[in-house]
């Protein structure tokens, strides 16, 4: 085989195809087209023979690069790959470039340099995988679960490779031993929670005071998030319901506002002419207390009693108008102290009132 230079070849046979086929070529024109095609031939390298490179590429296949240096190594593959390239395709190579990665590939294979060999000590290794297959998994959590078994799985392939490093070796050990340590990370016990959570979602959330309600929802929520972990341990479940515990208590029913209402329609009911004005004035400041506090959602107990007692004490402290009235033949004037339509609605203000202090702290008591 030579190497083929197509294009100019082709050039040159036009050229002598044109000079044989024109009449007027004269000998100069032939002798000039002859010694091009002498040059073109001269100028044709034999390829080189890559038999002995294929050969040698071929006793080599059997050298396994784990056994070497990485730098002697990568030499070596660099020229290897190049000779194996030339085997391929020889047809740009002539022989002194195939003699030439020979001597290449022969110099960098001599030149590799092996690994220092080294015992490889499996003895922790082997130690830990016998006492990780005679643990116990009982109540450890899931997460912990899988990657023991992982991790003691891939320990015993590593113990049974006869190539393994010691790197391999220390890796394998290192996992076992901190997915043993992690086998005390028991699943929690969230009996007590679930009980807790199970009343909280029992409740009427219309029936309490709203800011209450809403401070205790993400308490809840992250309880929930702890149910539905597996994975979950008994302390954070301690930490959540103690949150959760504290958020419970901390809840407060809505007041009865009833008895409230009631005496300040009592008061609307009443005729502000048949009272003197200290007296009545007394009440007006109360009534506008204790409005405030029945239109309040967030009024608690303790505020409704306030009012109530407040107000009861204004109705209670109520005086009726005196009224001037002069007998028939008479000049004296005497004086009433008020009607006695007034004085029974006054009563019966006092009344109510105490009647709903009474009910409120009968009420607190069995709270």
């Amino acid at each position: 085989m030579i190497n083929n230079e197509a294009a100019g070849e082709d050039d040159l046979l036009s050229k002598a195809d044109e000079v044989i086929n024109n009449e007027a070529a004269g000998e100069d024109d032939l002798f000039e087209i002859c010694n091009q095609i002498q040059e073109f031939l001269n100028g044709l390298v034999e390829c080189g023979n890559v038999n002995e490179l294929d050969a040698l590429v071929k006793d080599y296949s059997s050298l396994v690069e784990n056994e070497y240096t990485v730098d002697s190594w990568n030499v070596y593959k660099q020229v290897l790959d190049n000779a194996i390239a030339i085997i391929a395709d020889n047809s740009n190579s002539s022989q002194a470039d195939v003699d030439r990665v020979k001597d290449q590939l022969i110099n960098a294979k001599e030149k590799l340099v092996r690994k220092e060999e080294t015992t490889v000590n499996k003895t922790a290794l082997s130690i830990a995988i016998e006492m990780a297959e005679s643990a116990s998994l009982e109540n450890v959590v899931p997460v912990v679960v899988e990657e023991f078994n992982a991790a003691l799985e891939n320990a015993q392939t590593v113990n049974l490779n006869a190539s393994a490093t010691q790197a391999e070796v220390d890796n394998a050990f290192t996992r076992l031993a901190n997915a043993m340590h992690m086998l005390e990370f028991f699943k929690g016990n969230k009996e007590l929670l679930q009980k807790l959570v199970d009343q909280i979602n029992s409740l009427v959330e219309e029936q309490y005071i709203p800011s209450t309600w809403s401070t205790m929802l993400p308490a809840l929520q992250e309880a929930n998030g702890v149910l539905a972990d597996e994975n979950v341990m008994q302390e954070e479940v301690d930490e959540v319901y103690t949150e959760l515990v504290r958020a419970f208590i901390n809840l407060r029913l809505k007041p009865n506002k009833d008895l409230l209402a009631g005496l300040i329609n009592k008061v609307n009911e009443l005729n502000s002419a048949s009272y003197t004005a200290k007296t009545w004035a007394a009440v007006t400041n109360e009534v506008l207390s204790a409005k405030a506090v029945l239109n309040n959602p967030e009024a608690t107990r303790e505020e409704v009693e306030t009012v109530v007692s407040a107000l009861t004490k204004a109705l209670a402290g109520l005086e009726a108008r005196p009224v001037e009235t002069i007998k028939s033949g008479d000049t004296t004037v005497s004086v009433k102290t008020g009607d006695d339509s007034a004085i029974g609605a006054t009563a019966g203000l006092t009344v109510l009132g105490l009647i709903g202090l009474l009910f409120n702290r009968k009420k607190t008591h069995k709270e």
